[in-house]
């Protein structure tokens, strides 16, 4: 539904933890890119010390640049315990 309505899987409450996957960097200024990893070290620092527990992955895509993203596909995660 937020798809649909929002554009984006999770808003508001039903907000999670997620990577956007992207073109690489190869094309920045590799200084510019190191300022930008260590900004994401610190802004992502405090998050990253704590264990995240992982169900599913979903795959979403913007069917053109600007376009709302559409989820492609959705895996539940499991493992043997």
């Amino acid at each position: 539904d937020h798809v649909a309505r929002w554009g984006y899987p999770r808003v508001f409450d039903d907000w999670r933890c997620h990577l956007t996957l992207t073109d690489g960097l190869g094309d920045l200024d590799p200084a510019r890119v190191e300022r930008i990893l260590a900004e994401a070290r610190v802004h992502f620092g405090p998050a990253l010390a704590e264990p995240a527990q992982v169900d599913a992955i979903a795959v979403c895509v913007e069917p053109a640049p600007g376009a709302p993203f559409q989820v492609r596909a959705r895996v539940p995660l499991g493992g043997a315990r």
